[in-house]
């Protein structure tokens, strides 16, 4: 169990309730990890814990919120990538620097990704949370993705799955061996996804624009 280091004594207890829980939710998902297990590695009690954050399904959306809030941040100058010489948003190179970027997570980051989305198709989990942070990336992308769209063309719809896809085709130990089968057997590595995404991309600009 995770002992808080002397240095981390100077940060608000908030933040380090925070942390402690990113880890922990990380590395043993959410039904693997108690508010006392959060509290001994913070070194309070569970009560101050609960004092600040209430439930554990509170704290555990108050770490997605932190975590997708970080993320989208670092996502936005991706999505804002303007193809050279048109003043048009490039899709193709827009999306390619988000694969890029979701490969290039730290470990703990792409073990607490794999842990947010298990739980929010197994228990709906953060649903709300994850939703309002997503919004505005999605928005941005599909916008890059088909500027002259046809309003019949399933982009979003489209953009949501690759997403769930490209955070899928991430290396984590917490993709349990059977989903990893089945994603390997759906569309093999990560370059191949990229490839499939890529390619559904292109035809969705191309039914948009025909």
């Amino acid at each position: 169990m995770p002992r808080p280091r002397k240095s981390d004594r100077t940060e608000p207890i908030e933040g380090r309730i925070l942390v402690a829980a990113t880890e922990l939710f990380a590395g043993a998902g959410y039904d693997g990890v108690s508010l006392s297990a959060i509290a001994t590695a913070v070194g309070i009690r569970a009560q101050s814990l609960s004092y600040h954050f209430g439930t554990k399904e509170q704290l555990y959306s108050a770490v997605v919120e932190r975590f997708y809030g970080s993320l989208v941040e670092r996502l936005a100058p991706t999505i804002g990538l303007v193809a050279e010489g048109t003043g048009r948003t490039d899709g193709a190179a827009v999306w390619s620097e988000v694969l890029r970027q979701l490969r290039a997570l730290p470990a703990l980051e792409r073990d607490l990704l794999i842990t947010i989305i298990s739980e929010l198709v197994a228990a709906g989990r953060a649903a709300e949370v994850i939703t309002t942070a997503f919004e505005p990336v999605l928005d941005t992308i599909e916008a890059a993705v088909c500027e002259d769209s046809d309003e019949g063309a399933p982009v979003r719809e489209a953009l949501a799955l690759l997403l769930f896809g490209a955070i899928l085709s991430m290396d984590s130990p917490r993709i349990s061996p059977g989903l990893a089968k089945l994603r390997d057997g759906l569309w093999g590595n990560a370059d191949r996804f990229e490839d499939l995404s890529q390619l559904v991309l292109g035809s969705l600009r191309g039914k948009a624009r025909s």
